[in-house]
């Protein structure tokens, strides 16, 4: 399984117009292809106005086959032209991610979730695996909140990922507090994460689904 993001930063004063198209072009991706994709913002974290579309698919096959229909729509093809008065130049990217681990059952239909996305030290592959897998193992117990521990297709090399997701935001606050305050958690990172993962690329950001 695979999960793909595409992200961009909307440009300053320009999110209500944004927003609108971002729906409309989420509509018409789901009309055109069978991806389901979901339309999120970023809240509460680094670059502020940052739209993603994320979907996940079995085989990287149904992506490009998806892109090729959209490429082929001309309606599409007009519309997403208008990003570029949209969005800040530079700012679109795709990333690809394996799904390695879900701990705990996911909501169906998640509208909020929590990203931490990090990457692999070289000469840690292996360890990163395992402690990857136990850290998503231990935040759903403790926040109650499915997590799951994905590495990178594409993108920077060795980018790793734990996202969990939510119906509400109380339960994403609720869930973030129990995994960042918890003792036994703390000590399993501090003797395990060090010379695994590279702190200098770490970063955590919230989110909200739009569509």
């Amino acid at each position: 399984m695979y999960f793909f993001t595409r992200n961009a930063r909307v440009r300053s004063g320009q999110m209500e117009p944004a927003l609108g198209w971002a729906v409309d072009m989420t509509g018409r991706v789901n009309q055109i292809t069978d991806l389901g994709v979901q339309l999120w913002t970023s809240i509460l974290s680094p670059q502020t106005g940052t739209l993603a579309w994320s979907a996940f698919v079995g085989e990287l096959t149904t992506l490009t086959t998806a892109n090729d229909k959209l490429g082929a729509d001309p309606g599409f093809l007009s519309e997403s032209a208008r990003s570029a008065d949209l969005m800040v130049d530079g700012s679109l990217d795709d990333v690809v991610m394996h799904l390695v681990h879900t701990a705990g059952e996911p909501v169906a239909e998640p509208r909020f979730a929590t990203v931490v996305t990090t990457a692999i030290q070289a000469g840690a592959l292996a360890r990163a695996g395992e402690v990857g897998v136990e850290v998503a193992e231990r935040a759903a117990a403790l926040s109650g909140v499915a997590t799951s521990f994905l590495v990178a297709a594409t993108g920077l090399y060795g980018g790793c990922a734990w996202i969990s997701g939510t119906e509400t935001f109380a339960e994403l606050e609720r869930g973030d507090r129990r995994v960042t305050f918890d003792p036994d958690l703390i000590a399993y990172l501090d003797e395990h994460s060090a010379g695994v993962y590279r702190p200098e690329v770490s970063n955590q950001t919230m989110w909200q689904r739009i569509v």
